[in-house]
């Protein structure tokens, strides 16, 4: 594991462990934090997320991939291709999970500079990823990619520069364990304040850390930081997280 991922407990005992945490995403741009929400809450969520997955299931197996958006309520999108779907499908009172998101990050990173501000709720995803063997043919991990590059073409970029990603900040949700027998994330621990072109993601990217989640843990990451799934041989399960993302203050 990379210096990102050392545990971090929720509410930190003494302000030291709250320096530490804020310099360590400074510098690169990402952090585990362990025990991010209860496992109460955590048991809740992924049983609704269950669910949904289930319901979507249903449809892909009796519609044509293109159509199933249509089946969906208003204002719930649907990327079968990375098994994602908006995190208003799990019709959930969002506001009161939205806050305690909020809040635990917060109470991480305490550093005005990293205060969320705005939730992007369009930008909020329930996913589900696959190892190899049990992957619909349809189905695509997902490659680098940087969270501060929302609704950017890349294949116009062929220079660094011009787009500010720091005001976006990731929080990944773990909904089960993954990272050794489930697929995780594989992160660039390197802190970026800009947009990395196209030709440089499809080359070597070093370091790579990829770290082990138990339910209920967290990674934050910067909107520059290069992140990607992460699937290796041998992996059996299936994973569950979510994404929420915020505009910092």
């Amino acid at each position: 594991m990379g210096a990102f991922s050392e545990d971090q407990h929720r509410k930190p005992r003494r302000d030291d462990s709250h320096s530490s945490a804020f310099w360590r995403f400074k510098e690169n741009g990402a952090l585990v934090i362990r025990d991010f929400l209860p496992s109460k809450q955590i048991a809740v969520l992924t049983r609704r997320a269950a669910s949904v997955f289930a319901e979507l299931d249903q449809l892909v197996n009796s519609h044509p991939i293109e159509r199933i958006e249509k089946l969906l309520p208003d204002g719930v999108l649907f990327r079968p291709r990375v098994s994602s779907v908006s995190l208003s499908a799990m019709q959930l009172e969002t506001s009161a999970l939205v806050q305690t998101v909020a809040t635990n990050i917060n109470r991480s990173v305490p550093d005005k500079e990293l205060q969320t501000k705005h939730f992007l709720s369009d930008e909020a995803w329930l996913r589900r990823q696959f190892p190899s063997h049990l992957a619909p043919p349809f189905h695509r991990p997902h490659s680098w990619h940087q969270d501060g590059a929302l609704g950017l073409n890349y294949h116009t970029m062929t220079h660094e520069g011009g787009i500010d990603t720091r005001r976006i900040l990731t929080c990944w949700l773990a909904l089960t364990p993954c990272g050794k027998h489930a697929p995780g994330l594989a992160v660039n621990p390197v802190s970026r304040s800009h947009i990395v072109p196209i030709h440089r993601l499809l080359q070597s990217v070093s370091p790579v850390d990829t770290p082990t989640l138990a339910a209920g843990d967290a990674i934050l990451l910067d909107g520059g930081t290069l992140h990607k799934t992460h699937i290796a041989q041998g992996m059996t399960a299936q994973r569950l997280s979510i994404e929420f993302r915020f505009e910092k203050g």
